[in-house]
């Protein structure tokens, strides 16, 4: 497998529609929005992770992106009760167990926690 795969997908997650929306324009006026995903809620969030990396399984291991998801913004403090973090040890428990029966490992995505509440 090939480390020059091109980089797939970024996940954003916020429970915030304000926030959420402005997320959108940035990745817009970027040109990137093809290449994102937008979660309202940690559920949301989890599942497109987990489907994100099911489907990069079922490619043809030359065709696998090393790096399925290259970035995830989230907001820590989701609902309130910092299910985001909550979300992120899920996620990385879940890259780990895909890993374990993999001879070439997926990298995980660099992972931004973004708060639009006050501290």
């Amino acid at each position: 497998m090939s480390r020059d795969k091109p980089i797939t997908k970024m996940v954003v997650a916020d429970n915030c529609f304000i926030t959420m929306e402005m997320q959108k324009l940035f990745f817009q006026i970027l040109d990137l929005s093809e290449h994102c995903d937008f979660c309202g809620d940690e559920d949301e969030f989890c599942e497109k992770i987990y489907n994100i990396i099911r489907l990069e399984l079922l490619k043809p291991l030359n065709l696998q992106s090393y790096m399925p998801i290259c970035l995830i913004l989230i907001d820590p403090d989701m609902d309130g009760g910092m299910r985001g973090i909550k979300a992120v040890k899920s996620i990385k428990t879940f890259y780990n167990e895909v890993n374990l029966s993999r001879e070439m490992k997926f990298v995980e995505p660099h992972i931004v926690f973004v708060t639009s509440h006050s501290i």
